[in-house]
């Protein structure tokens, strides 16, 4: 089959969990004989505007605003998912796909790739990692843009009929907000590369460090500050894997809170290196208060390092069954308790690993993705 992606960002030129499980899954499609291709917005690395990386195709809707500009007042800038929905048809429409695939959010793309599906005769597939209420969009995005928000996510989920949620928690959200049956969507989680793991795991000799690390953008939900509150009630360090441009702002909260010597910044690292940093730290944190299924805690953990999730961290079942779970109001006894039988979360980490990689891993996602092009509507 000849397969279209559509997304405004593209792995790896942009780091991201969404990003990366399409690269994922698009490498597998390509392996198996599926003529693949992604239309994105051009970033800084890229071989040009048309290109061709480890049998994908790349198609180049127009230039990506600067990563500095990516968020407004802690909310998604607009402007850049804009440009991208009124570049992507001119790209797009060049071609014949027999089946194409875009993820929801922000969802201004998505008007042009319904067009192109009637028009075509093609099946559309979108990918929900989250399903936001309401009272959840007015709080994000205001009482106008937030109702409109709202509305379009809704039409998206009420008219496109081939359906994917990355967790049982999207799925059941989805049902209880918009009404959509159960078995009219496909669960398809999100994936670790198992290659990327093991080649990890052959290099991962040595000592754990005494110190603690946590992956994610400088935007309130991920609550790097509570990390790195967190930090000063123990012993320990911390590493801070985050956006460059946000690392001043950050090492100036990390001096208010006194902990700017136990704390390490780190930006734009590849794979192997972030994995190795989470492969030698007593655990990730994950203390996101809005998450999807999350690619660094998956990954974390078929490595084999223990995840710390506050037991308000948004965070489906399915993943957080595999996680240490501490008390966000007893946070201070929470952490001690996990340094002090910290061997035992440690060998139940190891003992999950391969568990965590059959679940989750690209090839499951691939099986799974296999289903969804089969299936009839």
């Amino acid at each position: 089959m000849k397969i279209a992606f559509a997304s405004d960002a593209a792995y790896p030129w942009f780091n991201g969990g969404m990003e990366k499980r399409r690269y994922l899954i698009a490498k597998e499609l390509s392996k198996s004989g599926h003529d693949v291709h992604i239309f994105t917005m051009y970033r800084k690395g890229m071989k040009g505007h048309e290109f061709k990386s480890e049998g994908i195709s790349y198609h180049c809707c127009g230039t990506a605003l600067p990563d500095s500009k990516m968020y407004k007042n802690g909310r998604r800038n607009m402007i850049w998912p804009l440009k991208y929905a009124l570049a992507l048809p001119f790209k797009l429409f060049r071609y014949r796909f027999d089946f194409v695939d875009t993820d929801a959010f922000p969802f201004l793309h998505i008007p042009a790739l319904r067009f192109y599906s009637r028009l075509r005769r093609v099946p559309l597939v979108c990918t929900w990692h989250e399903v936001w209420s309401k009272e959840y969009w007015r709080a994000y995005a205001g009482l106008f843009a937030g109702a409109a928000g709202y509305f379009i996510e809704k039409s998206a989920m009420d008219k496109i009929k081939r359906r994917i949620t990355n967790s049982l928690a999207t799925m059941e959200d989805a049902t209880k907000l918009f009404g959509i049956p159960k078995d009219e969507m496909a669960l398809l989680y999100s994936a670790v590369s198992e290659e990327e793991i093991e080649k990890a795991a052959s290099k991962m000799r040595g000592k754990v460090e005494d110190r603690f690390t946590i992956v994610g953008r400088a935007i309130p939900e991920k609550r790097l500050d509570m990390a790195m509150r967190l930090i000063s009630y123990i012993e320990s360090r911390l590493t801070v894997v985050t956006s460059r441009n946000a690392i001043t702002e950050l090492e100036n909260a990390a001096k208010s809170l006194g902990v700017a010597k136990k704390v390490r910044f780190e930006s734009g690292l590849s794979n192997e290196k972030l994995f190795g940093i989470i492969a030698k730290s007593k655990a990730l944190l994950m203390l996101s208060k809005r998450e999807g299924l999350s690619l660094n805690t998956i990954e974390a953990l078929a490595i084999g390092t223990p995840v710390i999730a506050m037991d308000t961290t948004m965070l489906p079942e399915e993943v957080k069954r595999y996680c240490v779970v501490i008390k966000e109001d007893s946070i201070k006894e929470g952490i001690r308790d996990f340094i002090k039988n910290y061997r035992r979360y440690k060998l139940k980490a190891m003992n999950n690993s391969s568990t965590v990689i059959r679940e989750f891993g690209s090839r499951a996602a691939h099986r799974a993705y296999k289903t969804v092009l089969e299936r009839e509507v």
